[in-house]
């Protein structure tokens, strides 16, 4: 859940509604381009089920519940594209781009560390994601948490592999799908010793 308030939703709302045409819409967008906007800056389907309001699923609607169930690290990003489309389109004066930025930092002083699970590896963009937070820990010198993140990427990769070998993944460690997975190799001959 992100760390902003219904208040700082409802002025992004007022930000992105001064533009727009009639109330529900986001600026230009369509459906489909609302989607791919959404997905193209944070790897995440907009019109996942978990973005209908209990009023309805529009796009605004979609957008502020997307904004307040997020976690902040992607918030940062779809506001971050809002704001840089906002500007090429003209849709945001200087004070409007001036208060998403401070949003911005503000979730960035916040931002915890990203969960991963194993869906991540259905969007390009999450793996993405996942790399970048390694190479930033590495960069910070925060290794431990780098070799978490690594440990997360391979099992995911693992257990994608041993899927669809039909092996079990089912509460099992990284050490016993990798074992499983090398008996599997070794026992059906895929390659030779």
């Amino acid at each position: 859940m992100s760390n902003l308030k219904a208040a700082d939703i409802l002025i992004i709302q007022k930000m992105i509604e001064k533009k727009t045409k009639d109330k529900g819409l986001v600026w230009d967008f369509t459906n489909a381009s609302f989607k791919d906007f959404v997905e193209s800056y944070t790897g995440l389907d907009i019109y996942d089920d978990k973005y209908i309001a209990e009023d309805g699923g529009s796009k605004m609607k979609r957008l502020k519940m997307f904004l307040k169930v997020e976690e902040n690290t992607y918030v940062i990003m779809l506001l971050q594209g809002i704001s840089e489309y906002g500007k090429k389109r003209k849709y945001l004066c200087k004070s409007n781009i001036e208060e998403l930025e401070r949003y911005i930092r503000k979730l960035k002083r916040l931002e915890k560390n990203l969960k991963f699970d194993k869906s991540i590896f259905k969007s390009e963009k999450r793996v993405e994601l996942l790399i970048n937070d390694i190479n930033e820990k590495v960069a910070k010198k925060q290794f431990e948490l780098a070799i978490d993140r690594v440990h997360t990427l391979f099992k995911g990769y693992i257990e994608i592999i041993c899927e669809s070998k039909g092996i079990s993944i089912q509460d099992k460690s990284l050490d016993a799908l990798y074992g499983e997975l090398l008996k599997y190799i070794h026992d059906n001959e895929i390659i030779e010793e």
